[in-house]
């Protein structure tokens, strides 16, 4: 679902997924390490091997030299993947979170896509319900959250009429089907859950009750990200995933501080053209429009 720039990332440029792979490959062999040493301290302990106590002791110190600096290493590798900096997702995306790697973009974005995916076989979309992910601590008033209703149900509006343009949109998951799921995530804190879901409907909305909202600014103004997960509508396999960040600094959004609704509609339109230009690009699109930034 979702996107800027950072929407599936270059089409040229693929997704660091193998870093999983590799923290994976290393898990495994910290594992045999430990094997490895637990074996010698057995062998160390057993009465049998008294005889021989020296160069098993100094092996044994070998193998703990060798484990604490693979531990070391390990501990390194986790630290610099917390210090990552970029947005941090709500758990809208679950265990695709730990595939997430930095989209070297402009702004701060993280991605992830599967590189043997043959984009241009899918000419179908069947796009999810919008939803809003939000600190759970700080509870939204009636009228904030008939404003969150109103926002989720115009993006889901302008986020279909957008990919309609390229793409069938469908109901049901048949062949060459993308099945995508878009969430707006916001408030400072790491914890935070789905407070709203877009309504869809059979009937398109009047376009004069779309971006009507009853208070003046917007429940937020930063700490904005959009987050989202495509998938094959049938088999379920993950094709791509990610989130970009809004509100600071340069990001896909085109503004440093959410402080109208027009500027949120204004930055929501510019990632979903954005998202269109990406998804273009990745099926090999002979014209291919990037949005203006």
């Amino acid at each position: 679902m979702v996107p800027s720039p950072a929407y599936f990332g270059h089409a040229e440029q693929q997704a660091d997924g193998g870093a999983a792979a590799r923290s994976t490959q290393f898990m495994r062999l910290w594992m045999r390490l430990l094997v490895l040493v637990g074996r010698e301290i057995g062998a160390y302990q057993h009465e049998g091997k008294r005889n021989n106590l020296p160069e098993r002791g100094q092996h044994l110190r070998t193998c703990g030299t060798i484990l604490g600096i693979a531990l070391i290493t390990w501990l390194s590798g986790c630290a610099s993947t917390q210090e990552t900096t970029g947005p941090q997702p709500s758990g809208f995306l679950g265990e695709y979170a730990y595939l997430l790697r930095p989209t070297g973009e402009d702004h701060a974005g993280l991605l992830y896509r599967d590189p043997e995916v043959h984009w241009a076989a899918y000419r179908r979309i069947l796009l999810e319900p919008v939803m809003i992910w939000g600190d759970p601590t700080t509870v939204p008033s009636s009228g904030q959250r008939e404003d969150l209703q109103q926002l989720v149900d115009s993006f889901y509006h302008l986020l279909a009429s957008k990919l309609s343009k390229d793409y069938a949109l469908v109901d049901a998951p048949v062949s060459g089907t993308m099945r995508i799921q878009t969430a707006i995530s916001y408030g400072k804190g790491a914890r935070k859950e789905p407070l709203l879901t877009s309504k869809v409907s059979s009937q398109a909305q009047e376009a004069n009750s779309l971006w009507t909202f009853a208070s003046s600014k917007p429940v937020f103004t930063d700490e904005v990200a959009m987050e989202f997960i495509v998938k094959d509508a049938r088999t379920d396999n993950l094709l791509a995933a990610g989130i970009d960040r809004g509100g600071s600094g340069t990001t896909l959004f085109k503004t440093e501080k959410f402080n109208s609704w027009n500027a949120v509609r204004n930055g929501l339109e510019f990632w979903a053209d954005a998202s269109l230009y990406r998804l273009c690009l990745l099926r090999g699109g002979p014209h291919c429009i990037k949005p203006a930034q």
